[in-house]
């Protein structure tokens, strides 16, 4: 009893701090955003770090494809067991994550030094080979960040409602938990600050420059995290219905006759 309370205890620890870390890197962006203007043009240490090709774009990039690998996994696994609405969600959620890993890094094109393709060199307003650059729907993708944003922020309540109707699709493997939210909500919420400070109400508003891509860092840790732990549930759980069996095996197989 004692063993079980102390490793509730740790649980409860480990969910606290996963909620804690993302409010701790936004103030150390924060405070290499202040050294950044302390110290003037000699050198931008903010935009160094965050610029592209650096730490946070290829950080950002790696979370999405090792989420997007273990999305895969899972993937596998529900179709295997026949559950075949979450095997085909996790497919969807698979390759959307890897799309974004392949937008982060261009598609290789700097790795590579791959050219700009001509329709690109047109219409993509960074000059590179992405789609969500694109004219014209540069401004959609925000609108889905902040879409994302807000469910992840706010769809774990969902769970606390016991609606034996819909009790398939409110369940975890659908909804990130609480101790997510943290890692979804700086999106949406940049966005209404900025909406009234600059009394900007218009439904394209931007991000303003530089707070862009330390928010997508932190939402890219949330789909890993959010991925990864389904993963490890669905393993524990495999697990536990094997021992289960085995032992209900055993007991069938050596059980002294009656």
């Amino acid at each position: 009893m004692q063993r079980f309370i102390h490793l509730k205890v740790n649980f409860v620890l480990i969910k606290l701090l996963v909620f804690i870390l993302p409010i701790l890197i936004s103030f150390c962006f924060y405070r290499i955003h202040e050294f950044s203007n302390y110290i003037g043009a000699r050198i931008d240490l903010y935009y160094f770090i965050i610029g592209e090709d650096f730490i946070i774009e290829y950080s950002t990039a790696f979370f999405y494809l090792i989420a997007s690998i273990f999305g895969a996994f899972l993937a596998v696994r529900f179709l295997k067991q026949k559950k075949y609405l979450f095997g085909i969600s996790y497919i969807i959620l698979s390759l959307g994550m890897f799309f974004v890993f392949g937008e982060e890094i261009s598609w290789g094109q700097r790795i590579f030094d791959i050219t700009t393709f001509g329709y690109f060199q047109e219409h993509n307003s960074q000059n590179e080979n992405t789609i969500h650059n694109l004219s014209g729907l540069y401004y959609y993708s925000l609108q889905v960040k902040k879409l994302i944003g807000l469910y992840g922020s706010l769809a774990w309540m969902l769970l606390l409602i016991d609606i034996k109707k819909f009790r398939f699709i409110l369940n975890p493997y659908f909804i990130p938990k609480w101790y997510l939210m943290s890692y979804f909500m700086p999106i949406p919420l940049l966005f209404v600050l900025y909406i009234l400070k600059t009394q900007n109400y218009s439904y394209n508003a931007v991000m303003p420059r530089g707070f862009a891509e330390p928010l997508e860092f932190l939402l890219s840790i949330g789909f890993f995290l959010f991925v990864f732990i389904n993963f490890f549930r669905e393993n524990s759980n495999l697990n536990l219905i094997n021992s289960n069996q085995l032992s209900i095996n055993f007991s069938k197989k050596y059980s002294a006759p009656h």
